[in-house]
């Protein structure tokens, strides 16, 4: 996993995971990595460290599978036994840091999350020119925060300003912009990585390891001390009051650089833990793993297989034909009319045009159901968490195939159920409906959740756990809740009220009989 050789006196770990495309940070990983750092502590022949890795990337965060594990432990284990788990790497890369001899990250690939983290917490770092590699700390978008220092080396390496809004919006800079920042010490040629890395930390071996964070964070724009900075800063970088309600982890990050200004990064790191706990305690960040990274990755698996298709065939002028035919020209696919069609592309109609056996593909809305000769496809998009597109088949339609080819092509997340109507469609009815009579927003959530229950009591949602990625990716129900069924499950019953309030609203006949 770790392996280890010398050169000139510099000893060269390089991080290469069994059975996985990129490195990330799992239990294993980080006993290796502390028995690096026993060995360039004690060996003296060793005058120090780089560390790199053997595949083409450098290291892409922490295992989710464990964050999930954190999560679900959350919910049980007392705080001390939380700070224990979650404060290891903290703790590692605090050793790390410390190490009285130089240290060097050789950046040969992108560092996200923790790798940027175990990064940071090297004397230097040099990184490879290649546009592809990209630096940042991406946890925010999985209702997650850095746990091992990186709100605090972060902001004291680049800037608070430039910092927090790395941090806040999950953002990632490449090489140039990296050096300019600060963030990376130099960008050489990729295949003189590992030389270049030997030579400048055997220079800095000689001579005496220059102090490494400023005592003190520096304000930048903000006044830190105002008893209003943490919404200040939130708002400053665009996120409203109503989204930092819903996902702590905003607040979180801000606290923990806000309250460790005055701190020493081993102490910081203590406060960012603290509230690395909190989050872990609170259930969003669990929605939010298990839905937008575990079960998302489980449904693109479907497309490991799928056919890649260029050329489609869209006939119909309705909203969602020309809306599928701009996303397929702007995926780079060639669009052609039906009767040009070929026998090996895809071909799509869209709902309100009516043919017998000449499409394979119907597209959906809320009110048709997919019926005769045809399979239903349903594309929902939201800004942040990309596309999803709902194929709605029986199993074992050779027409599937064509179907997640078209996941494929739009970069889709494919949620593929034996329903009789589109479970997207119909909750973004009920959620722009609500939106439109000012419905509470608490109750547009429960409509949705309950018309979602109604159709998996009834076996048309299929796995529900995809059904809630879709609904989370295609934007039709809000991240932090995990999805309409997860929501449901833990809201528990509703109050009596409530679900007369949310039966009355969708029994106005305006919804697709129930």
């Amino acid at each position: 996993m770790i392996s280890e050789y010398m050169q000139d006196g510099i000893l060269i770990a390089t991080i290469d995971m069994p059975g996985r495309s990129m490195n990330v940070f799992s239990n294993a990983l980080m006993y290796e990595f502390e028995v690096v750092i026993d060995r360039a502590n004690r060996d003296r022949d060793v005058r120090g460290l780089i560390v790199t890795s053997g595949k083409s990337s450098f290291l892409a965060g922490a295992d989710l599978e464990m964050a999930r594990a954190y999560t679900k432990l959350g919910l049980t284990a007392d705080r001390d036994e939380l700070q224990a788990v979650c404060g290891r790497l903290g703790r590692l890369f605090l050793r790390l840091e410390t190490l009285p001899k130089p240290t060097i990250a050789a950046l040969n690939g992108l560092a996200l999350g923790g790798g940027l983290e175990v990064a940071m917490a090297c004397r230097w770092r040099i990184v490879a020119d290649d546009p592809r590699v990209q630096l940042g700390l991406p946890e925010i978008k999985l209702g997650l925060m850095p746990g091992g220092g990186g709100t605090q080396r972060l902001p004291r390496l680049i800037g608070i300003e430039r910092g927090l809004e790395l941090l806040l919006n999950g953002s990632s800079v490449g090489p140039d912009e990296a050096k300019l920042l600060g963030l990376v010490d130099q960008i050489v040629a990729k295949d003189n990585l590992i030389d270049i890395a030997v030579a400048f930390t055997e220079q800095a071996s000689r001579r005496q390891l220059p102090s490494k964070f400023a005592p003190r964070l520096q304000p930048g724009p903000f006044n830190l001390e105002d008893a209003d900075i943490v919404r200040q800063i939130t708002r400053h970088y665009g996120h409203g009051d109503d989204v930092t309600a819903d996902y702590p982890a905003y607040d979180a990050i801000v606290r923990s650089v806000v309250e460790a200004r005055d701190l020493t990064v081993e102490e910081g790191t203590r406060v960012e833990l603290s509230h690395v706990v909190e989050l872990i305690q609170d259930p969003v960040a669990g929605n939010m793993v298990s839905t937008l990274f575990l079960s998302r990755q489980r449904a693109s698996k479907l497309l490991a297989g799928a056919a890649t298709i260029t050329r489609f065939a869209v006939e119909g002028t309705d909203a969602g034909a020309q809306a599928l035919c701009a996303d397929l020209r702007a995926s780079g696919a060639s669009v052609v009319d039906l009767c040009q069609s070929q026998p090996s592309d895809v071909r799509i109609v869209s709902g309100s045009y009516r043919t017998e056996n000449e499409a394979d593909l119907k597209i959906l809305n809320a009110a048709q159901d997919r019926r005769e000769h045809f399979i239903g496809v349903h594309s929902a998009s939201s800004s942040e968490y990309g596309r999803a597109l709902e194929i709605i088949a029986t199993p074992g339609d050779d027409r599937i195939g064509k179907a997640l080819a078209l996941a494929k092509q739009l970069r889709a997340t494919p949620y593929i159920h034996d329903g009789e109507r589109s479970l997207l469609a119909i909750l973004a009815l009920i959620k722009d409906r609500g939106i439109t009579e000012n419905f509470p927003r608490l109750l547009i959530l429960a409509a949705q959740a309950l018309a979602a229950n109604r159709r998996e009591a009834r076996n048309e949602v299929g796995d529900a756990s995809l059904a809630d990625v879709a609904c989370v990716v295609g934007g039709v129900f809000p991240a932090y809740s995990g999805g309409p069924l997860t929501w449901w499950s833990s809201e528990g019953p509703l109050a009596p009220d409530i679900l007369r309030s949310v039966d009355g609203f969708l029994s106005g006949g305006w919804l697709p009989e129930e």
